[in-house]
């Protein structure tokens, strides 16, 4: 798999070879102590004038992954009065059209490149195929167990310091499993240890990008329950039904996605009713009156930790998950409303976990 710096080369290269483009130049530089790999400037000047991007590098571009990055890269670039850019591994055709639908630049190591700058200089080079797509070597990371740890160390900062016995029950992963993927998080510089027993996670924007672009397609199938339709149509009544049936039975539950998004933000609800639940079973579905059906409304979840119900600053009318867990479901339902949703989720409750020293 192509390193952060094998990208960075490539891309300067293509970026070189462009008729308008007399230099390239990359300036290296630290923007914040809680961030500690390198954020760099890229200064491109051309025969029409010199333009500044932010930009970062990505590797195995998804949906989920390149909405939550121009994000997280329109946020970057704004603070350092740069245009963004996005430098990856490859950029696939669907992609690319919707980075330059959002006024995004970007260049791949395979040679697709798209330079808008109104009025002066535009460059839209398509087509070019990677000639090898290597799998990321991440190994029990992007597993369901690697998955679910990773959740506990960006949920609770202070779960890195406890013992593995601990991090297994909260993580609700094999002992042994956690101890393995422990040593990969230090292998791969994630945990650096900080005094004899004081270990702190670094680089939180890429294990968060990790975990997202793993939630829909390996976590989120192993905490599949199913999906049902409900008897009634108001999804309101539902859940207030539901909620009645789960007190009494006394299984801990808690709102995901759109529902769980508008008690977070007051900004969109949805149509989708998304649930995590400590225990489910055939009778508490019978009691609901709820069918199983694969287009239903409601979707239940398993609550893996007990991390995955969130205690809000705020209170609100009912039991929510993590911001973590509603981020990544909103991508998963990756509609335009749930998108915009994120990007509220992202600003209020992400921000502060991935750049909290």
């Amino acid at each position: 798999m192509k390193t952060d710096q094998e990208i960075l080369q490539a891309c300067q290269t293509h970026l070189q070879a462009l008729q308008p483009v007399k230099t390239v130049e990359v300036k290296y530089r630290t923007v914040r102590r809680d961030r500690p790999e390198l954020t760099v400037d890229l200064v491109l000047k051309t025969e029409v004038g010199q333009r500044v991007y932010f930009y970062e590098i990505k590797r195995g571009l998804s949906v989920p992954r390149l909405e939550h990055s121009l994000l997280q890269l329109k946020r970057d670039s704004r603070q350092a009065k740069a245009h963004p850019l996005l430098l990856a591994d490859y950029v696939p055709p669907r992609l690319a059209d919707r980075l330059v639908e959002a006024g995004v630049d970007f260049v791949d190591a395979a040679g697709n490149i798209c330079i808008h700058w109104a009025g002066k200089l535009y460059i839209r080079i398509q087509g070019h195929k990677p000639k090898q797509l290597h799998e990321a070597t991440f190994g029990r990371l992007v597993q369901s167990s690697g998955l679910q740890v990773i959740f506990v160390l960006l949920a609770d900062p202070t779960a890195v310091s406890r013992s593995y016995r601990d991090l297994a029950k909260t993580s609700g992963v094999a002992l042994g499993s956690v101890a393995r993927i422990a040593r990969e998080l230090r292998e791969k510089g994630y945990l650096q240890q900080k005094g004899r027993k004081q270990w702190v996670l670094t680089q939180k924007q890429k294990l968060l990008d990790l975990w997202l672009s793993g939630y829909g397609d390996t976590l989120r199938p192993k905490l599949f329950v199913g999906r049902f339709q409900p008897p009634g149509q108001d999804l309101g009544e539902t859940l207030a039904k539901f909620r009645k049936e789960a007190e009494a039975k006394g299984i801990t539950w808690a709102l995901t996605g759109g529902f769980a998004a508008d008690l977070l933000t007051r900004h969109f609800r949805g149509n989708q009713l998304g649930l995590f639940v400590s225990e489910w079973s055939s009778e508490l579905a019978r009691n609901l009156r709820w069918l199983p059906s694969p287009p239903g409304p409601v979707t239940v979840l398993r609550q893996f930790s007990p991390l995955v119900v969130f205690t809000p600053k705020r209170p609100v009318e009912g039991a929510v998950a993590h911001p973590l867990l509603v981020y990544g479901e909103l991508f998963f339902q990756g509609r335009e409303r749930e998108l915009e949703s994120a990007k509220l989720i992202f600003e209020q409750y992400i921000v502060p976990i991935i750049h909290e020293a």
